[in-house]
């Protein structure tokens, strides 16, 4: 038996398109990649809508595992996903302290989840630029800092202009998603070869 199911899985198709478009259906709203590289999370934001979802991933090159891991977590509560707090803090000794200093300043500090169906506010949405004759230099420099931020889950203020796309973390899928995205983006770019964003250029 476990042999037919490990040949099913080598001859037959991967339909992952149809699970992701099946998973929208019934409610899912938010995704976490469990991978070194957060290459599914662009193939899955093009399975759905523009704007549909919250794409969090648990691994990236570039960043720290714990610093990424715990800004996924934070993610994932503030969109209502229900944490095992006691077991995360288990095996790492905590100090409680009183905040504010002074005890009759009474202010709760914590921040509130959001209910799971609720529609993610800008979490993972790809910004939709419409191109304008008008555009300067700088403007477009800063639509394609954008797009390079969303496909590669990149804080723009964590991003380094001097790196390649490569030492950015990105991989073939994600050039793929690249070049897409900057011919939806610019119409110039229709004719765009793939082996330039293979090169040594840099994002800026």
């Amino acid at each position: 038996m476990q042999e037919v199911y490990w040949l099913n899985h080598v001859v037959q198709p991967v339909r992952f398109a149809a699970s992701m478009k099946t998973l929208h259906q019934h409610g899912y709203k938010v995704f976490v990649e469990i991978g070194p590289k957060p290459t599914l999370l662009g193939m899955g934001r093009q399975c759905l809508r523009e704007g549909v979802g919250v794409w969090l991933p648990s691994l990236r090159p570039g960043q720290g595992d714990w610093q990424q891991i715990l800004q996924s977590l934070g993610e994932l509560y503030i969109h209502g996903v229900s944490v095992d707090w006691w077991g995360f803090h288990r095996d790492y000794p905590k100090q409680k302290i009183v905040l504010p200093t002074y005890p009759f300043q009474r202010e709760r500090y914590w921040l509130s989840p959001k209910a799971i169906s609720e529609p993610a506010a800008s979490i993972g949405n790809q910004t939709s630029f419409k191109p304008n004759k008008t555009d300067t230099e700088d403007t477009v420099a800063a639509k394609i800092q954008s797009i390079i931020s969303e496909i590669g889950q990149i804080p723009k203020e964590k991003l380094n202009l001097d790196n390649t796309l490569r030492e950015l973390g990105f991989d073939f899928l994600m050039l793929m998603e690249m070049k897409s995205r900057l011919m939806a983006t610019f119409p110039i770019y229709k004719d765009l070869p793939l082996k330039v964003l293979f090169g040594s250029a840099t994002v800026g």
